[in-house]
């Protein structure tokens, strides 16, 4: 009976505390939603594998490995969770890879972009056109 008298207590005071400060549960978030919509604006037959980048916390979306699919010539919406202030970034290739152009980061998010990249804030949202005159070729290894 103590101990539920002391947490609530201790809730009231926390609750009190942030009331004061000004807080709201706005302050609190954690995290928030990113919306995009992706097409495939190549006409070459092949669709597009993409992937989601979290550069400072080091996730990935899809997780495991997997990439998320877009059918050729077709677009396609996805949402990802991310901390707010975070910096997310979109890597894709063809699919199947022809091993010739990607947009963006590149699926394992090592290449640069000038515009691929955005902080995680609420209601982010836009179309992104994976165009082939806007991708970049893929360099061979020595």
């Amino acid at each position: 009976m103590i101990r539920r008298i002391l947490t609530l207590f201790f809730l009231s005071l926390l609750a009190s505390s942030l009331l004061a400060t000004g807080c709201s549960s706005d302050d609190l978030q954690t995290e928030t939603k990113i919306f995009w919509d992706f097409a495939d604006s190549c006409d070459d037959g092949l669709g597009i594998q993409l992937r989601f980048h979290d550069l400072e916390n080091g996730e990935t979306w899809p997780g495991g490995g997997g990439v998320y699919v877009i059918d050729p010539g077709q677009a396609a919406s996805f949402d990802t969770v991310c901390t707010p202030g975070s910096t997310l970034c979109y890597g894709a290739r063809t699919n199947p890879d022809d091993g010739a152009i990607f947009w963006g980061v590149d699926l394992d998010g090592l290449e640069t972009c000038d515009d691929c990249c955005w902080t995680c804030s609420d209601n982010l949202t836009g179309l992104i056109a994976l165009d082939c005159d806007k991708a970049r070729e893929l360099s061979a290894t020595p």
